[in-house]
Order: C-alpha cells, then structure tokens, then sequence
C-alpha cells in the first residue's frame, strides 16, 4: 500500500514537474517576442509598413511609440526601413512612415489637409502629383508628391493618406541610375500602405 502511494505521488510530481516546465518555455517564448516586436503585440493591427511588406528591407529603427501626446487623443508611431546598401552606398531606398491614430476622426482629415509631416517635408510647396480627395474601396483619401533627388540620381516621394481615425505620411527616397524601378517600387509599398490603413480597426487598447 505504501509503495502505491509512494508511486501515485512520484507520477504526480513528474506531471506538475512537466507542467512546471512547459510554463516556463512558454512564457520565455512569449516574453522573446514581446521584446523583439513589443509594439506588433500590443497592437496587430497598426497600419505599419514591416519587413514582411517589403522584402530585401531591414529596419533602421525599429516601430516606435511616441509618448508626447494624451494617449487618450492621439497616439503617433513610426518605423524606418531600408535596402540592405542603402546606408553604406546609398544604392537602394529608404522609407520612413509616421502613423497617428487620432480619438476624433476629424482631426485626421485636419492632419492630411495640413500635410502633417514635421521638419522632413521640403517640396510641398506646389500641387501634389496624384491626390485622390474622395476615398473609394480600396482607396483611402490621398496625395503623392514626387521629385528628383538633389544629386540628380534617384527619387524622393512624399504620400499622405487617411481613412477613419488613422493619418499617415510616408517619406520615399531611393538612388539610383533609373527612376523607374524606384517609382515602382515605391508604388507597390503605397498599395500596401493602402491596405494596412482601410483595414486597421478605429478601436485602439
């Protein structure tokens, strides 16, 4: 009899010793991911360009949260990304967006009919090259501004876009001999920027 209950309490201890561990493996799992995408666990549905959107990328500085606004009126996010030479030969892109969600969706229309987008802006002193002022299904209200990059090789392009309560800018600046790839690069980054803004939820934590 003793050894019976002997045996049932060692088969108990194995189990919770299992338990135990899984537990641990699982919350170290969990925690890694946190750490290495915090902002993608505490809101999967920013309308933020990854590397997942743009293969070939890398961040520069990863998504960020900017914390000198009310958290209850607004809440401003931003990720830099780049070609894999871009920083040392400045061959390739570079892309930095800005996303803000606003508690009023009035404020952001405010924000894409200012062209809210800091001290980086320096060509928005004429009309853009593409506006789409009406959202349409798969559309978002919109305006593109391109031009050539000051050395004469590449392509900067500003985007600004909102739908709802989110506002977004997006800075495109690529070098190279042709335009042409850039801009098409630049073009599909836009489709998706497009889809990550008409699908996030005006909801926020």
């Amino acid at each position: 009899m003793d050894f019976f209950i002997s045996s049932c309490n060692r088969h108990r201890n194995a189990k919770r010793d299992i338990i135990g561990i899984l537990l641990i493996l699982s919350i170290g799992i969990i925690g890694q991911f946190i750490v290495s995408d915090p902002l993608g666990f505490l809101f999967p549905e920013l309308p933020m360009l990854s590397t997942k959107d743009w293969p070939g990328s890398r961040e520069v500085s990863g998504a960020s949260l900017s914390d000198g606004w009310s958290w209850n009126e607004m809440r401003v996010f931003s990720v830099r990304l780049q070609t894999t030479r871009y920083d040392a030969f400045h061959i390739g892109a570079e892309v930095f967006q800005e996303v803000t969600w606003f508690a009023e969706t009035v404020e952001a229309a405010k924000a894409w009919e200012r062209r809210d987008c800091g001290a980086m802006c320096s060509l928005l002193n004429r009309k853009p090259d593409i506006v789409n002022p009406i959202p349409q299904e798969d559309k978002p209200v919109s305006a593109l501004f391109c031009r050539q990059s000051d050395s004469g090789l590449g392509l900067v392009c500003y985007y600004f876009a909102y739908s709802g309560h989110w506002y977004t800018y997006l800075r495109f600046q690529g070098s190279g001999e042709d335009d042409y790839p850039l801009y098409s690069e630049m073009q599909k980054l836009i489709v998706r920027v497009d889809q990550l803004l008409l699908s996030a939820s005006d909801e926020m934590r």
